[in-house]
C-alpha cells in the first residue's frame, strides 16, 4: 500500500509544479513627479514583457485615480494625478505601473 509521501512524490512527477509570473510593465515617456501642460493632449505609452518574452504593450490599458480609463491622446484636467498601466500577462497574473503627474492649466 501506498503511504501519502508516496501519492506526494508520484504527483510531482506527473503534474510538476509551474511557477507563474507577472509580466513586467514601464511606462516609457513619462516620469514620477513629472509637470505636464494641460492645453495640449497627452500621448500615453508603456512597454510591457511577458515572462516568456513576448511583448503585450498593445494589451496595456491606461487608467488615472481621476478621470478612469484613458484613451489616447489622453486629455487630462488640471491637478494632481495617478497614472496607472495595467497589463494581464498569460499567466492570468495583472502588473501595474503607477506614476504620478500634475497637469498645469493651460
Amino acid at each position: 500500500m501506498l503511504g501519502e509521501r508516496d501519492v506526494n512524490a508520484a504527483a510531482s512527477l506527473l503534474f510538476p509544479a509551474v511557477e507563474l509570473s507577472a509580466p513586467t510593465i514601464l511606462f516609457t515617456r513619462l516620469k514620477d513627479g513629472a509637470f505636464i501642460s494641460g492645453d495640449k493632449p497627452l500621448w500615453l505609452s508603456a512597454l510591457a514583457i511577458d515572462d516568456d518574452g513576448s511583448e503585450l504593450s498593445a494589451d496595456i490599458e491606461f487608467y488615472s485615480n481621476r478621470q478612469g480609463q484613458l484613451t489616447n491622446p489622453a486629455r487630462l484636467l488640471p491637478g494632481e494625478h495617478e497614472l496607472i498601466a495595467s497589463v494581464t500577462g498569460q499567466s492570468g497574473i495583472e502588473s501595474l505601473a503607477v506614476v504620478r503627474v500634475y497637469v498645469t492649466r493651460a
